[in-house]
């Protein structure tokens, strides 16, 4: 495949004279500030759809009838205040796994971070521990007062609720993955993903393990203000998810925001009972993005029934 020539800056006025010409509606009057402090190759991941189709599935420069900036843009902002409530379930969750991994291995003794045999890898043992001292590190280096006062108080020495405060989600995801399969198992079980009786022999550690590692990709993207409409991730398995009851009917591989949807409306239920994020979110999906034209839920991966499954307690 051929290189491209890297593409030569062009001035917001060119910019708005290539959209016109590509079929674009600019005449909004806030088209040139959109432009200049949201910038065109941002809006171009949210116009994308707009462009006319292809036979071989690709999508040329021109834009479909009707296509206007101001519905672009009106993509671009629901889609931040998407980033905003995904981002605020999964620090809830972020929360709770912490919390049930320093209960898990605190009980059994408040260095267990520290301790190699509660752990499955060796190896990925000793880069956590690395980790953990960096993360404290960059605590004390920001003159955390947990930090400092563990440090000036404790002689340095931080027990497992202590640390777990200065991780970062992936790094949570990673030390869970760690865990042997018994304590894998028991911090699930406290989030709801429990055998039926009808299969008292399933497992649930590895499905949460990976759950887990999805999130943290969502996270990252939402947090770095990356785009999650019509984003498609790595796949993971639904496999087993159809025996938690409130994951019941979700189906196939899921790549898209749907299954993220679905298992974090469960995850924050458990972490915050009687919790309206789930019907938080079933509102902006219905208030903010039905009302623009030319996008539908499809493209973020949700079926028909969405609503329904979405709020299942």
């Amino acid at each position: 495949m051929a290189n491209k020539e890297v593409k030569e800056w062009s001035s917001i006025a060119t910019q708005i004279d290539q959209l016109r010409r590509r079929g674009m509606d600019v005449s909004w009057d806030q088209t040139e500030h959109w432009l200049r402090f949201v910038g065109y190759y941002r809006l171009s991941g949210y116009w994308h759809p707009f462009r006319v189709a292809q036979p071989d599935g690709t999508r040329n420069s021109d834009f479909v009838a009707g296509t206007s900036m101001k519905n672009v843009a009106a993509l671009y902002e629901f889609d931040r205040k998407l980033k905003a409530h995904i981002l605020s379930g999964l620090e809830r969750v972020e929360i709770a796994c912490r919390s049930r991994i320093a209960d898990v291995l605190g009980e059994r003794d408040v260095n267990a971070l520290f301790t190699p045999e509660y752990f499955r890898n060796p190896e990925q043992h000793h880069e956590m521990i690395v980790t953990v001292d960096n993360r404290i590190q960059r605590a004390l280096n920001s003159k955390d007062p947990v930090a400092l006062h563990h440090r000036d108080s404790y002689d340095g020495q931080y027990p497992i609720w202590v640390a777990m405060e200065f991780l970062d989600f992936g790094d949570v995801s990673r030390l869970y993955a760690n865990l042997l399969d018994a304590d894998r198992e028991q911090i699930a079980a406290w989030f709801g993903w429990v055998p039926p009786e009808r299969h008292p022999e399933a497992k649930f550690g590895a499905a949460f393990m990976n759950w887990l590692r999805h999130l943290t990709i969502v996270r990252n993207t939402a947090a770095h203000h990356s785009r999650l409409w019509n984003r498609v991730f790595e796949p993971v398995s639904v496999k087993r998810l159809s025996m938690i009851p409130a994951l019941s009917g979700i189906r196939g591989q899921q790549d898209k925001m749907y299954g993220t949807s679905r298992v974090l409306a469960q995850l924050v239920s458990v972490a915050s009972p009687g919790t309206s994020w789930p019907l938080q979110l079933s509102k902006l999906l219905e208030d903010s993005f039905s009302t623009i034209d030319g996008v539908a839920l499809e493209q973020l991966g949700f079926p028909d029934d969405w609503r329904e499954d979405l709020l299942q307690e």
